[in-house]
């Protein structure tokens, strides 16, 4: 059988600050994230721009503190395995500056059990 990635989630924040379950997204399938792409820009000058990925509310071990202040694709060390009939939530973690804030697109990429 053929594997294919796929984009499991895509998040559009607008001035998003920081806060637990920014954005979520029920998965009526078994998940594994395995990247995470993000297109945006902070404002503000945030010290530190960050999200965690969380499983029904619990952080995902491999899939936090990922870095959102520069655009591009990262690679979580340990694919992250989210349960059917689960929900995945983004959490925003922006410190420092001037009311920081950000803009943007967040995907998670990974694959989806058949």
């Amino acid at each position: 059988m053929l594997e294919r990635r796929v984009l499991i989630a895509m998040f559009d924040f607008e001035t998003l600050s920081t806060g637990d379950g920014a954005a979520g997204v029920y998965v009526p399938d078994n998940v594994q994230i395995t990247h995470v792409s993000r297109f945006g820009t902070t404002a503000g000058s945030p010290g530190t721009a960050t999200i965690d990925l969380q499983d029904d509310g619990t952080d995902i071990s491999g899939a936090t503190a990922i870095a959102i202040s520069a655009n591009g694709l990262t690679t979580l060390t340990t694919p992250a395995s989210v349960a059917a009939a689960s929900v995945i939530e983004v959490d925003c973690n922006l410190s420092g500056g001037t009311s920081p804030t950000y803009t943007g697109q967040i995907g998670l990429w990974g694959f989806v059990d058949e």
